[in-house]
């Protein structure tokens, strides 16, 4: 990790389609010392603790995605990965709050930040990123991974993965694309010459 001046930030944006390995990715750049925001768990801690915004989905939802007074988002995602205005109902209501907090946190740090959002074209985030990765996957391991992952059927892994924009357009959005179709190790060494090109053209004295 290349040291940086503290008044220099640069954001860059990570995603990629469901189960295509993205969060690998941040995983292996938090370990190499870059702070990662994972708005997964940004969103997961709304879930959890922000009673406002609990109120808003239930509204939304319906009292059936209620397990013990929680939100089961299990239930949320059967919804949601079968009806496209809910699904859009409930981004509109987490993209805000989520970008909101992510700027919070971004406005105290410096250096290179990774940005880690799943839906980051869909929801307009690449517009405070200054660079953006995009993770791709073939089609047939992404389908056995998520399968795999999140124990569904066949046909309940195609339809969530069918209700997610293309890879292809998504790819043509992205300033650097990521192959994740080998092992671990071909996955890291293309991770560290992305970040060593973003370093070099926003950190290197002239």
């Amino acid at each position: 990790m290349q040291e940086v001046s503290e008044s220099k930030k640069v954001i860059v944006g990570l995603t990629g389609n469901i189960a295509s390995g993205k969060s690998s990715v941040a995983k292996y750049l938090e370990g190499k010392g870059y702070p990662v925001i994972y708005t997964d768990a940004l969103t997961n801690d709304m879930y959890e603790s922000d009673d406002s915004f609990k109120e808003a989905v239930v509204l939304l939802m319906g009292d059936s995605i209620l397990v013990d007074g929680k939100i089961d988002k299990s239930k949320v995602g059967s919804i949601v990965f079968n009806n496209k205005d809910k699904l859009k109902e409930l981004e509109a209501i987490i993209h805000p709050i989520v970008l909101e907090r992510s700027l919070e946190i971004m406005s105290k740090l410096d250096g290179l930040i990774i940005f880690e959002v799943p839906l980051l074209f869909e929801a307009s985030y690449d517009k405070v990123c200054d660079k953006v990765i995009f993770v791709e996957i073939d089609k047939k391991i992404q389908l056995e991974r998520l399968m795999s992952r999140n124990h569904l059927t066949k046909e309940e892994a195609l339809t969530r993965i069918s209700s997610q924009v293309a890879q292809e357009e998504k790819m043509f959005k992205a300033d650097f694309i990521i192959r994740n179709n080998d092992d671990l190790e071909h996955l890291y060494k293309q991770v560290d010459g992305i970040i060593q090109k973003i370093e070099g053209d926003y950190f290197e004295e002239n």
